[in-house]
């Protein structure tokens, strides 16, 4: 029985303070300090006060210990009585004191967020019975609410419960968890008026450890209680709080009591009341009321409410109406479903600026009746806290509303729904309900004037290319006269003589690029589509060849069917490439050589620009690029109708520069970024056919939108003990995925880079016919926890070598988290020089990343499957990962140290599963190496077979065995990990590098070990849902340097992962 005290950190040095004499009951002892199990020194207690007799009343330093390098690491500082308890009466005691300890590190934390002009903070209350926030377990746990309420309004909180003093539940690690996106956050504690409430038997303040993320703080929780002033017994105590934090990102929020049940009995406690989190949101340009606005108040019935799931016109809905309101059971509607959707109801609210949601009043229904929702305007969603909304509005006499939504945006609509969710662990019956929606809005007119007729046509020619003619030959004449005759006389169709004309006459037109349909151009962060409603009509199909000759895609279902058989339909707009003035290639899109379809509203040529900034510049492609006489140009925003443009004029006035892209338009907005809808529409309407009536079209080659920068996080800044370390992650890692699997094929290439990279995943053939895969996303994903990150594509020489019936780079969305960018692929490939013409194409990279949190990165592709059967390529070759690892304070090899070599064979390692000494084990032993099949035997409870080492040694090498011995498609995916540091090796790549090297090739090498250190290596098979086919794990055998003979520094544990 050793009186002893153990204290874990992690810094560089530490200070250990005793209590003031004048405290202690019993004479000073003798201590031991150990710092990491190594005995540091002894302290005669007595001695050491009669020293530091000058300040009596105060804590006083008995002993300080500095780490030899510059580096925090992580310690265990022991402090143990050496006098034995007094064993006669007359025997004195001794003992010690522990105050505190001060330790010195260098703590990394993100700079404070600094506000933009356009944003403001705004605080968001996280109550412990919010549905965001769990306990766990349920049964450390009591839910309290006090009769004592606070000056700000909450009586709920959460503490520990009194079981935890008893050892019989020893063991159990009380927890509360929720997310915030915050700047700021701060954590209350339960007041002291409701804890001596609930609490009459007595309590003691537990210690918590607080993590943000994967960065921890440790809180003294007694000291933020033990000097609480009178006049604040009743307000919830601050625990925590910081303003260092990313509003960008999601951060998980944990809280873990550490103190141990106690053996006697005593109640250590941890409570939980809410916490604020001060949010960046957009701050509006406009202010309420408005000078000189019109306003009205509107309120929405329950009958006016779109409602989920609903069947057969409503008549099998889970909705029940009754006078004032209606309810739905919060459970998953089984019929026609069964997706387990949870009721649910919605509506658009036009141009309103604020928002309130009732629900029925209390007295209808008790408090465990009303589910949790989740409530999402504009597709930023929360969860209202019921249960403060039910306490508040008992104590109310008035009628409060569950959501209230401020200063929205009057200028657009807002669609709201809300949905009713619950926990895994609830139970008994709920109910979701809603009585009405009241909203204020701002009454303005709606000015969409009528698009003027297009002028006359100018008396001056314009320089514009030859359109399309028909043949100049006495066919020309022949059938023009027939024509005329036959609707004059006979009274044919008009159409049937335009058939007759195309039936017999060759169309000269200029050869165009390949058609395309809806195409997107990004000029991030907007998006372009190009297109039209409907399709040339089959009769009228321009074709370079005569239509006499059918052009259908097989089983093509947009092709059009004529008299003559099947003729291919042709996009409304083309991409063609330039040089510009700077030798630079250049895209742009125009129109086909259709113009707008006569009589058809529906048929019109037109742009549609989404952007999010202030102010915008539209510009056309150059002069000498058109294939068309410049037509006239609706310009329309969000709608409203802004201007109409005489290009043909526009371009007469650029004549000087023919070679350089004209400004079509700018719209400047105002001081503030907002979203627009910017539309250009082709208003001219043409055939081509007469000669007094040509083609008119437009072009559109880019758009630069005026914006503020968007807020990024800061470069990382490494410390003196930390370097990057660059990770490969390839298209065959095990954590890249790929779906739908049918859109994507695996490609290796005989083609490879300078650094050897031959795989890579494309797009597949199917994603160009929408009969077979419309509707369908294309989405890489992975993980990554990196400092800095580059994604990849496959190389120009192998793109052109695997698709030869050619293709067209797709627009992409690249996403970190909830962040996401637009990346214009064709425009990255344009420009490759020849002498990278095999190297793979930087698509993305950023050096604004967090290495402390692990982020999914998402790559999708934007395109739509074509109509006409054209391929949209995406491909992703690989990502290069810059992530945080500790520089370690030595070299290799160490001066005067002393190496040998060691090899661990396959019959040393440590297998599992194993059972009955290993007679039933899944492992098989040959002469060179073992293997197991990569799946769950019966008995081993579904865990896939391992195996596992302990070395010393500063260089492991794991090889497998070679490859000639099993197929690539026999390996399984692996996870290896090293003193519980865990990736996955690509089986994938080391195949290839094994079999084109013709030698052994370790499939796992780490190096710059701690030389001093036992290493645990485990390698585990994994499986992904899909993989199909039997696959092995195997191991062959370990090569490891290891230092001998040296004597051994003052070593520096290893920090912890960043």
């Amino acid at each position: 029985m050793i009186r002893r005290v153990t204290v874990k950190f992690y810094g560089r040095a530490a200070y250990f303070y005793g209590p003031p004499v004048t405290e202690l009951e019993h004479l000073p002892g003798r201590i031991q300090v150990t710092l990491d199990a190594n005995n540091t020194a002894t302290i005669d207690l007595e001695e050491r006060y009669r020293e530091l007799d000058v300040k009596p009343w105060e804590p006083q330093m008995l002993y300080y210990w500095k780490s030899d390098h510059a580096s925090d690491a992580p310690h265990v500082l022991e402090i143990s009585l050496l006098d034995a308890p007094p064993f006669w009466a007359w025997d004195i005691t001794r003992a010690f004191g522990f105050d505190s300890l001060v330790y010195t590190s260098e703590v990394k934390v993100p700079p404070k967020y600094e506000l933009r002009n356009i944003e403001k903070l705004q605080n968001t209350r996280i109550h412990d019975t919010n549905f965001a926030t769990a306990f766990g377990p349920p049964s450390a746990w009591t839910r309290n609410t006090s009769d004592l309420a606070s000056s700000s309004g909450p009586r709920t909180f959460h503490a520990t419960s009194n079981e935890l003093a008893y050892p019989s539940v020893r063991g159990l690690a009380p927890v509360v968890e929720f997310t915030a996106q915050c700047t700021a956050l701060a954590v209350y504690g339960a007041s002291p008026a409701q804890l001596e409430a609930t609490f009459p038997e007595g309590f003691r303040h537990g210690h918590v450890q607080l993590c943000l993320g994967q960065l921890c703080h440790y809180l003294d929780v007694h000291s933020a209680y033990l000097n609480v002033p009178k006049r604040l017994l009743h307000h919830p105590i601050l625990i925590f709080s910081t303003d260092r934090m990313w509003p960008g990102v999601l951060k998980p929020v944990t809280m873990r009591f550490l103190d141990p049940p106690s053996p006697v009995g005593h109640l250590w406690t941890m409570s939980f009341s809410y916490a604020d989190c001060a949010q960046v949101v957009p701050r509006w340009p406009w202010t309420h009321p408005m000078p000189g606005g019109q306003y009205s108040s509107h309120v929405l019935g329950p009958d006016k409410l779109d409602y989920e799931p609903s069947f057969f016109n409503g008549s099998m809905s889970p909705w029940s109406f009754m006078e004032g309101y209606s309810f739905a059971s919060a459970v998953p509607f089984w019929l026609f479903g069964l997706f387990g959707d949870m009721p649910s109801w919605s509506t658009v609210i036009v141009h309103a600026y604020e928002i309130k949601i009732f629900i029925p009043l209390p007295a209808l229904y008790p408090l465990p009746g009303y589910s949790n929702v989740l409530c999402c305007i504009n597709d930023d969603c929360h969860y209202p806290d019921i249960q403060q909304w039910f306490l508040t509005a008992n104590d109310s006499t008035s009628e409060l509303p569950l959501v209230h939504y401020k200063d929205l945006n009057p200028f657009v609509n807002h669609r709201i729904s809300i949905t009713a969710v619950r926990r895994a662990d609830e139970h008994g019956h709920k109910i979701i309900a809603v009585s009405r929606v009241e909203y204020h809005r701002m009454e303005f007119p709606e000015q969409l004037p009528k698009p003027p007729q297009p002028p006359p046509e100018p008396t001056v020619p314009f320089p514009y290319p030859t359109p399309p003619k028909l043949a100049t030959d006495i066919w020309e004449v022949i059938i023009q006269a027939l024509c005329l005759f036959v609707v004059a006389i006979a009274g044919y169709n008009m159409g049937l003589c335009l058939h007759l004309i195309v039936k017999f006459v060759r169309i000269r037109t200029r050869p165009e690029s390949t058609p395309l349909l809806w195409e997107q151009h990004s000029a991030p962060p907007s998006y372009v589509s190009y297109g039209a409603v409907d399709y040339t009509p089959a009769g009228l199909a321009w074709s370079h060849e005569p239509i006499t000759q059918p052009a259908c895609l097989p089983n093509d279902l947009t092709a059009a069917v004529s008299r003559d058989g099947c003729m291919k339909r042709y996009d409304p707009f083309t991409m063609s490439t330039y040089v510009d003035p700077d030798s630079k290639k250049r895209t742009f899109f125009q129109t086909s050589s259709w113009g707008n379809e006569p009589n058809s509203a529906n048929m019109r040529r037109r742009v549609e620009i989404a952007f999010h900034g202030r102010a915008v510049e539209v510009y056309g492609p150059p002069q000498a690029q058109l294939d068309n006489r410049p037509g006239h140009i609706q310009i329309s925003l969000n709608g409203l109708v802004l201007t109409i443009i005489d290009l043909e004029s526009k371009y007469r006035e650029a004549n000087n520069e023919p070679w350089n892209p004209l400004l079509m338009f700018r719209w400047e907005g105002g001081d503030y970024d907002s979203s627009y809808t910017l539309v250009i529409t082709l208003l001219d309407s043409a055939t081509g056919v007469w000669k007094w009536h040509p083609i008119r079209g437009f072009g559109f080659e880019s758009v630069v939108v005026t914006s503020l920068d968007p807020w990024r996080p800061p470069r990382y800044q490494l410390s003196e003990s930390e370097k990057l370390e660059d990770v490969i992650i390839h298209d065959t890692n095990f954590v890249t995925t790929f779906g739908p699997s049918f859109a994507w094929e695996k490609q290796i290439s005989g083609i490879a880079s300078s650094d050897g990279i031959r795989t890579f995943h494309g797009t597949s053939n199917e994603l160009a016919y929408s009969s077979w895969t419309y509707g369908v996303t294309p989405v890489a994903e992975f993980s990554a926890q990196c400092a800095a990150l580059a994604v990849y594509g496959a190389s120009p020489a192998q793109l052109h070598a695997t698709f030869r019936e050619g293709f067209r780079h797709g627009h992409l969305q690249l996403c970190q988290g909830s962040s996401c960018e637009y990346i214009d692929a064709h425009q990255a490939y344009l420009n490759v020089p020849d002498n990278l013409w095999n190297e793979p194409v930087l698509l993305y990279q950023t050096d604004r990343m967090s290495p402390s949190s692990t982020k999914t990165v998402s790559m999708r592709l934007l395109d739509p499957p074509s109509p006409v059967g054209h391929l949209w390529t995406m491909t992703l070759s690989h990502a290069i990962c810059s992530q945080v690892v500790p520089k370690w304070p030595w070299t290799h090899p160490i001066p005067h140290g002393n190496y040998s070599e060691h090899t661990v064979g396959y019959g040393r390692l440590d297998y599992a599963p194993t059972f009955l000494f290993g007679l039933f084990s899944p492992w098989s032993w040959m002469p060179l190496y073992s293997f197991a099949a990569a799946k769950p035997s019966w008995f081993s409870f579904g865990n896939l077979p391992s195996w596992s080492t302990t070395l010393y040694a500063h260089d492991i090498q794991i090889f497998i065995p070679f490859p000639a011995l099993f197929p690539a498609l026999r390996y399984a995916d692996v996870r290896c990990c090293i003193d519980g540091r865990c990736h996955y090796p690509d089986v994938e790549q080391w195949y290839l590098k094994a079999r084109d090297s013709g030698s052994e090739v370790p499939l796992v090498h780490v190096q710059d070990l701690h030389p001093f250190r036992a290493h645990h290596i485990s390698m585990t098979a994994v499986r992904r849902s899909g993989d199909a086919g039997e696959k092995i794990i195997a191991v062959s055998r370990i090569e490891y340097q290891r230092v001998v003979n040296i004597q051994e520094p003052n070593p520096t544990p290893a920090p912890p992962r960043p």
